[in-house]
């Protein structure tokens, strides 16, 4: 550190403002090297939100489906198929 000593003060703040740019600039540099991975890793991440509500809703209405036929068949009473019928439109819109 004995150049640093040898510096006046003007200098000394120069240099160390310098330092500061280059690592400001070094670090801007790698955000925008990292900009498209960190977009392209949001994408992912979304479209697996949606993947993962679209099975939630597809859970629901087999669940739906299940009650209301293991009801219509213990009881024989048709109103017990509404859950049924009211689930499979659902179900169709899910799948492709």
């Amino acid at each position: 550190m004995s150049f640093f000593d040898n510096l006046s003060m003007p200098r000394k703040l120069a240099f160390c403002l310098g330092i500061l740019l280059m690592l400001s600039l070094a670090a801007n540099f790698v955000i925008f090297a990292k900009q498209d991975q960190v977009s392209d890793t949001t994408a992912i991440n979304e479209h697996t939100h949606k993947v993962i509500a679209a099975s939630n809703k597809m859970v629901e209405a087999m669940v739906n489906q299940e009650t209301g036929f293991r009801g219509y068949l213990l009881t024989g009473n048709r109103d017990f198929l509404a859950p049924y019928t009211g689930s499979v439109p659902a179900e169709g819109e899910m799948t492709p």
